[in-house]
């Protein structure tokens, strides 16, 4: 209902913020309601993400918003295999915190890059 409102891409940049500002509270924040609320924000944040790439992608190329979404669901199952991977090493050598850290800053990185490319036209 806000993306009809406010448009998707506004929705998108405001979920990928509150996506990487629960990613650095769970990095710096103690105690189980803290975590418990970083992690609630970052699951909900999670699904708006997801749903307004891919309806993105359906604006941004009709004549093939499937094969687009297919490219995303690909690159988005790279990283599924390879966070971990990286996560796993980086935990192993200090905890959680610089994985968490990182990722709430390749968000903010992204969140910059979906902000210069603008809405599809």
């Amino acid at each position: 209902a806000l993306s009809r409102r406010a448009g998707p891409m506004p929705v998108l940049l405001g979920a990928m913020a509150l996506q990487a500002a629960a990613l650095a509270g769970l990095a710096a924040g103690d105690g189980l309601l803290l975590q418990g609320l970083c992690a609630m924000l970052f699951g909900g944040s999670f699904v708006v993400v997801v749903a307004q790439s891919l309806l993105l992608a359906g604006l941004g190329r009709p004549e093939a918003s499937g094969q687009a979404m297919a490219q995303m669901t690909l690159l988005y199952g790279a990283g599924q295999i390879l966070g971990p991977l990286v996560t796993a090493q980086l935990a192993a050598a200090g905890g959680y915190g610089l994985p968490l850290l990182i990722a709430a800053g390749l968000g903010m990185a992204g969140l910059g890059l979906m902000a210069a490319a603008g809405a599809p036209r």
